[in-house]
């Protein structure tokens, strides 16, 4: 008797995080996830290193090492986390380190970053395990970058591929509703990471970014590249080498080529967080940071790791010292190597 690949799993945006089946599937095409994919623009990656207070990175989801290259290549010292052996190999070929967890259960052992990216990757992350575990491991001043290529198909050619889909694949989860059109497409995955944010109360506003570039493709370019999108590696084969087909005749029809508009969207934010020492009260950071004793305390998210501390961000309109970074270092630097027992502090 044949099995069948299980049928591939279906989620919505808001809870892509819990379809580990789909997200721990790429390595399966690893090869050719590795060969086909696209890098990510020069200018998307200066301007989060020029935002950024230095070149410490870590990169989760690192897969093949296709997001952490452009970082690597403009001199950043980049440790990645995957839950994939399989992907981490490629990556590691690269020169690049990688350790292999899933990012909410990966221990840094200690270590901070200056910033932590997610290309393609931090929609299979808890958005807010995932922003709360970057806060903590963050530097003063650090961001968290995470970015997505997003594809923006012909119309024609969108048009087609949707049919295919609807006629091959009726049931599949993706290209429902059409193929994707744009960065508005992956507003549910944004908003979901800008909310996921928010909600750690870490770091400053969550920004938007946008950098449009294009890419050419021809017929056995893009059939290359099909079978790496989320779920295709769960396809029985003979239904891909149906898909594959179709898709390869609505490329003919298209003159054999055709050019990808893609949009490389970045939500981002810096984070006002700092470790502290558990020994170090309320009270006692206040007067150690020369501010008025107006914080406020909660437990962060309950790990036992310490208080977390806000601090009211209107002061020092009124001439009082603010909270900064290099106070914060002089008291409390050696305490950043004890993630157990240290305390979480954050400005609101």
């Amino acid at each position: 008797m044949t099995t069948l690949p299980p049928e591939p799993q279906q989620f919505s945006p808001s809870e892509s995080h819990h379809a580990r089946q789909i997200a721990e599937s790429f390595g399966s095409e690893a090869e050719r996830y590795e060969r086909t994919r696209p890098t990510y623009p020069n200018a998307m990656v200066d301007a989060i290193l020029v935002a950024s207070p230095g070149r410490d990175v870590l990169d989760v989801g690192i897969g093949t090492g296709i997001s952490a290259r452009p970082f690597q290549q403009e001199g950043c010292q980049v440790l990645g986390v995957d839950p994939d052996e399989r992907m981490a190999e490629y990556a590691r070929q690269s020169g690049l380190e990688v350790e292999i967890a899933k990012f909410e259960e990966w221990d840094p052992a200690g270590r901070t970053f200056d910033v932590v990216i997610a290309g393609q990757t931090w929609h299979w992350v808890d958005p807010v395990l995932g922003a709360s575990k970057a806060a903590e491991i963050l530097q003063p001043g650090g961001r968290i970058a995470l970015f997505w290529n997003v594809m923006s198909f012909p119309p024609d050619f969108a048009k087609g591929c949707s049919a295919v889909y609807q006629r091959v694949l009726p049931e599949f989860p993706f290209f429902q509703g059409g193929a994707p059109g744009g960065a508005a497409s992956y507003a549910p995955l944004t908003d979901k990471a800008i909310d996921g944010i928010k909600k750690t109360g870490m770091f400053s506003e969550p920004e938007q970014w946008q950098f449009d570039w294009e890419r050419p493709y021809t017929r056995d370019e893009w059939l290359e590249i099909v079978p790496t999108f989320g779920g295709h590696s769960q396809i029985p084969p003979e239904k891909l080498a149906e898909l594959l087909s179709a898709i390869g005749d609505v490329v003919d029809a298209a003159g054999g080529h055709f050019i990808m508009g893609y949009a490389s969207v970045v939500v981002t934010a810096a984070s006002r967080c700092w470790l502290i020492p558990p020994h170090i009260t309320s009270r006692s950071a206040t007067q150690t940071m020369g501010t008025p004793a107006r914080w406020k305390e909660r437990r962060n998210d309950g790990s036992g790791r310490g208080w977390l501390l806000s601090a009211d961000r209107r002061l020092g309109r009124g001439g009082e010292p603010r909270p900064t970074a290099n106070h914060l270092e002089r008291s409390v630097r050696r305490s950043w190597n004890d993630p157990v027992s240290g305390a979480l502090l954050s400005e609101s």
